[in-house]
């Protein structure tokens, strides 16, 4: 089992645009080590390949301590 095995993410989408462009939100559940969820901001537009480097770029900031 990989740390990816627990982890998923969904979308809410539908969301009035803000200020900043963002109208979804994309959030990542890890249902293992942290056992914590992350919200992140974004567009609907959004690409595979922008939704994994945002995953990533948020994510190992839950596990510095």
């Amino acid at each position: 089992m990989t740390l990816s095995d627990d982890i998923t993410r969904f979308y809410i989408s539908g969301l009035p645009k803000t200020k900043r462009g963002y109208d979804c939100i994309m959030v990542v559940v890890d249902h293992g080590l942290t056992k914590g969820v992350i919200f992140i901001p974004t567009n609907k537009e959004l690409t595979a390949l922008e939704a994994a480097e945002l995953q990533t770029s948020h994510f190992p900031k839950r596990l510095q301590t």
